[in-house]
């Protein structure tokens, strides 16, 4: 076949329209636009027509990429703002007239697609344009597919296209860690936490994360180095001629907030400056922290070192390029905020950091991916299937609970090819637990870092339920999702217990203890439920176990899966899951708690009123194990709450979808002939603020103190 560089696929269409000028067209790019060219009309030649008036069979004989410039080899690399040319070379019979569509796709989506039909024999084509300066980093794909009578023929290439930002270098300097004297230098300790496993954490976390965006990155160590001292760092970054430094540390002393340190006094002053105050400013916006101020390194008490002669500078003065160090948060610090935080939230800080990093090299990691204050699950999504490249929408999920039909999550994510990512970090109690995922396309689940759920493949709307024994105490969980293409659902939540996934899930204030042929001893008398489906029979006062098999009980029809339930009895005399609903009365004034208007809306407010017998006066209280119960509005089916999971006095009381979290759990204890009502997660109870008997009064947590806005009747309705 005789190459040249013909147009005829383009000419075909625009021919009559071209008038001298060049032609141009673009497809849709994040960022920019991808710019094709049809060369000048003097420039279209007619190509070798194969005369060949049989032959019907349609091939696409060659696709490839080259710079654009004459006689240039083709490439499988390119970078941004570089000029290319698409070549495809396609052979049918003589006169066929045919179907073709060409694209290339990246992991931003498609760049440009172009279709139509054409008469052909044989020829090679190009287009040419310009690599968007702003495209996304990664593996693109040209295709060229023709189509004569059902028949399909096509070509891809592959090739890559690398980051703008690939020149650029950013050393970052955990915090301690360096050999000193006989051992390593930990830093700051509290909390049960060590500053060298903070500082090392978050910037692994910001090094992934820069790394995604073409960023060079390099730690001055790696895990604790027993072979150097911290004089090292300084060396080990001016080795590397980075554009920036970034030392990572965490304050202690019982203070609060975020602080950084600059470099003085040296021609990088004003840029270290800078760079300091990105660093302060992205993690109070990403965390809610307060800015302490952005010190030069010789401020006294505030980032000098001290030794047997006086102040001494900062070991971030002997580094090359502009540096700064950031005291992320305290580690003796509030446990409700500080602490909390650089235990739960460290990708979080990462984020922050790598985000100020992008700032100071000129890139804009996008506002829409900027994280609010997350108290629930921490919700991460992308505009591709992969997870991969920069968040786009970053956003507080009260529960993962999705369907967007044939939309998307957000204006800034695409209906098809999109995934996301949620997290959080959740108190269990220990015992059997189901995990129950529903997806359309793929999903998957971790419970602290083992893979409990592994369903990545498109897929209908499809249901998985996995058992898992889980020790007590806090675990981090993932879940994440991807989309292909038509309907997006993504759901996930946890069951007490093993689930067979039919039935009615248990008779109300029972708590789920064995399947069929396995057995479930306890200590003591208790009643139990036992049937098949949604039938069940019951066994009052049953001593020390319970087998779950055929005939137990004289079951009538065995070979069918059974249940068994036992009756959960803890917590203090709270009326029990029986189903029954009641009023929650305070002492000192006699009126009732009350969802504000009957409101079904998440976030409504909980207060107290005159009790009239009204359905979002009335509460149900379904055990959880452990002696602790959700306390359920009967008009709207949402737990009580505390506002943000806060641990302070004066937290807020309102209601809230139910999701299991340690603020929607509560523990009745006895006074006299009251309950006082204790949230677990911070120890503190339901409380009328100010004692304040009126209509309207506001109900939020507070330390107990035994006051009569701290106590409640219960009466059943």
């Amino acid at each position: 076949m005789k190459f040249k560089y013909v147009a005829i696929l383009i000419a075909l269409f625009f021919l009559l329209q071209l008038t001298g000028a060049a032609t141009s067209f673009a497809g849709g790019l994040p960022g920019g636009h991808m710019q094709f060219q049809v060369p000048d009309t003097d420039a279209l030649v007619t190509g070798d027509i194969i005369p060949d008036a049989t032959t019907t069979m349609v091939t696409v004989t060659g696709v490839w990429a080259t710079l654009d410039r004459d006689n240039a080899s083709r490439q499988t690399s390119f970078k941004p703002g570089d000029g290319i040319r698409y070549v495809g070379s396609i052979h049918t019979g003589n006169n066929v007239r045919a179907f073709f569509r060409w694209s290339v796709d990246g992991p931003c989506g498609s760049i440009a697609s172009w279709s139509g039909n054409l008469n052909t024999g044989s020829w090679t084509w190009w287009l040419k344009g310009t690599i968007p300066v702003d495209a996304c980093a990664g593996t693109y794909t040209y295709r060229l597919s023709v189509t004569y009578q059902s028949h399909t023929s096509s070509k891809d290439v592959h090739f890559t296209i690398g980051s703008q930002n690939a020149h650029e270098r950013v050393v970052l300097d955990p915090g301690h860690g360096w050999r000193s004297g006989n051992g390593i230098d930990s830093g700051a300790s509290a909390n049960g936490m060590k500053e060298k496993d903070i500082t090392m954490d978050i910037a692994r976390r910001a090094k992934t994360m820069l790394e995604a965006q073409g960023i060079e990155v390099y730690l001055t160590h790696d895990g604790d180095d027993w072979n150097h001292t911290l004089r090292y760092a300084a060396q080990f970054v001016n080795s590397k001629n980075p554009d920036i430094s970034i030392s990572i540390h965490v304050n202690a002393g019982g203070g609060t907030g975020t602080e950084s340190c600059y470099v003085v006094r040296k021609s990088t002053s004003t840029n270290s400056k800078r760079l300091a105050e990105l660093l302060t400013s992205e993690i109070s916006e990403n965390l809610g922290l307060g800015i302490r101020g952005n010190f030069p390194e010789d401020a006294g008490d505030r980032c000098a070192r001290q030794n047997s002669t006086g102040w001494t500078q900062l070991y971030i003065h002997d580094m090359n390029p502009p540096a700064a160090l950031i005291e992320t948060a305290f580690i003796d610090g509030p446990t409700n905020n500080d602490v909390s935080k650089l235990k739960y939230r460290r990708d979080d800080f990462a984020r922050a950091i790598a985000n100020a990093a992008l700032r100071y090299l000129g890139q804009n990691p996008g506002g829409s991916s900027r994280c609010p204050t997350i108290t629930q699950w921490k919700g991460e999504y992308w505009d591709n299937q992969d997870l991969s490249g920069a968040v786009k929408k970053c956003r507080n999920d009260a529960n993962i609970n999705f369907d967007w039909g044939g939309g998307s999550p957000d204006g800034s994510i695409p209906n098809d090819h999109f995934s996301a990512r949620w997290t959080r970090r959740l108190h269990f109690d220990g015992g059997t637990y189901t995990f129950v995922a529903r997806a359309d396309d793929g999903i998957r689940v971790w419970l602290d870092d083992q893979l409990v759920v592994n369903e990545w493949k498109d897929q209908p709307p499809t249901t998985y339920r996995v058992t898992r024994n889980v020790n007590g105490g806090d675990h981090d969980v993932k879940v994440e999702y991807y989309e292909h293409g038509g309907g997006a659902v993504a759901q996930f939540h946890w069951e007490r217990g093993h689930s067979s996934g039919g039935g009615s899930g248990g008779p109300a204030g029972y708590t789920f203890c064995a399947h069929e042929n396995e057995h479930c001893s306890f200590s003591g008398t208790k009643d139990v439920a036992y049937g098949a489906q949604s039938r069940f029979n019951y066994r009052r006062n049953v001593t020390g176990g319970i087998d779950c098999n055929n005939g137990v009980f004289g079951d009538p029809n065995p070979g069918v899966v059974k249940a068994c339930y036992i009756k959960d009895s803890s917590g203090g005399g709270g009326g029990g899951g029986n189903g029954r609903s009641y009023e929650i009365i305070a002492k000192h004034s006699g009126k009732c708690l009350d969802v504000a208007g009957a409101r079904q809306d998440d976030g409504t407010n909980v207060q107290q009123w005159a009790c009239g017998g009204g359905p979002n006066q009335r509460w149900r209280l379904e055990p959880v194990g452990g002696g602790y119960y959700k306390i359920v509005a009967v008009h709207s089916n949402k737990c009580l709450d505390v506002a943000g999971g806060s641990r302070d006095n004066g937290a807020n009381v309102l209601q809230w979808q139910c999701h299991g979290g340690d603020n929607q759990l509560w523990r009745f204890t006895r006074v006299g002939g009251y309950y006082r009502i204790t949230a677990k997660h911070s120890g503190k109870v339901l409380d009328v603020a100010g004692a304040n008997p009126n209509n309207g009064a506001n109900v939020q947590q507070w330390q107990y103190g035994g006051g009569p806005n701290q106590l409640w009747r219960l009466v059943e309705r």
